[in-house]
């Protein structure tokens, strides 16, 4: 009907409205977990939050979260591994997980957890979901 489409400066407000309420909610399930200077670059650091073990890793300014316990004996702690370009590998068994992905090198039934992370200023937050 003619005089009933909406202006176009409404759409777009309620547009700009509708895309920050998503974005709010998509942060909604990151948690603060550290501050950038506690991991420099080639450091790493465990946390434990909710019951979980994480490792949280620094390469070249990018950060990477991993569940911190090898899943082929559920016992090692992989923070103590080597790293292996964006892999590391469980000190035991040299089993490698990317930390991208979780992917065991293998068998695929070993694959693990990772964890999105985004830095916002000098916080570091996960999504622990």
């Amino acid at each position: 009907m003619v005089g009933l489409e909406p202006k176009p400066e409404t759409s777009n407000r309620n547009f700009l409205i509708r895309k920050l309420i998503s974005q709010a909610i998509k942060m909604s399930n990151y948690t603060t977990v550290a501050c950038t200077k506690e991991i420099p670059i080639g450091e790493r650091k465990r946390i434990e939050i909710n019951g979980q073990r994480i490792s949280i890793f620094n390469i070249a300014s990018e950060y990477y979260a991993i569940y911190d316990t090898c899943p082929h004996k559920d016992t090692t702690p992989l923070i103590r591994g080597k790293l292996d370009g964006l892999g590391i590998k469980c000190p035991n068994h040299g089993y490698r997980f990317d930390l991208k992905t979780g992917e065991c090198n293998i068998d695929p039934t070993f694959n693990t957890k990772v964890f999105p992370v985004k830095v916002r200023g000098d916080k570091i937050l996960l999504d622990l979901d």
